[in-house]
């Protein structure tokens, strides 16, 4: 009788340029193209390292995706690196995490491992990234800000 095992690809980072973002601004990555190595899901992990003298605030991290392979992206994202204009589009990004920040300077946070196929309804889309809003009172670290994935996939041995 086969078993059904993960088979867990080697961790990848994602292009975004998170170090010194500024206070109360977001920003936005380059899409992941599951088109190609059809993960059927992505465990997701954030590093943040907020700047001198933080206040109490938050770092925010949300996904967006398309379901075909064009630009058609969700919350109006354009699968690029460069900042984010939320707009009206905040009730259409999907949540994973809210940092909550203290007065701490150089501090490093690092999320829990995420699989984001659970917040897709189960399946990851064709493509999809990242956007992160910075609300921590200061500017994000110049370093030591990332965002890595490990594209998961079953095995039957």
């Amino acid at each position: 009788m086969a078993t059904t095992s993960q088979s867990l690809a080697a961790s990848a980072a994602i292009t975004i340029t998170l170090n010194s973002l500024a206070n109360n601004s977001w920003r936005q990555s380059v899409y992941v193209d599951n088109n190609t190595n059809l993960y059927m899901g992505a465990i997701l992990q954030f590093v943040f390292r907020v700047g001198t003298s933080p206040t109490s605030g938050t770092i925010r991290a949300f996904l967006y995706g398309a379901e075909t392979a064009d630009t058609n992206y969700s919350a109006g994202a354009t699968g690029t690196d460069v900042s984010y204009t939320v707009g009206n589009f905040e009730g259409q990004l999907v949540p994973i995490h809210t940092v909550v920040v203290g007065t701490t300077s150089d501090e490093y946070f690092k999320t829990p491992p995420f699989n984001i196929a659970t917040l897709f309804g189960n399946a990851l889309p064709r493509r999809w990234g990242v956007i992160v809003h910075n609300n921590s009172g200061v500017a994000l670290n110049a370093s030591g800000n990332e965002v890595n994935y490990t594209g998961l996939k079953y095995a039957s041995v």
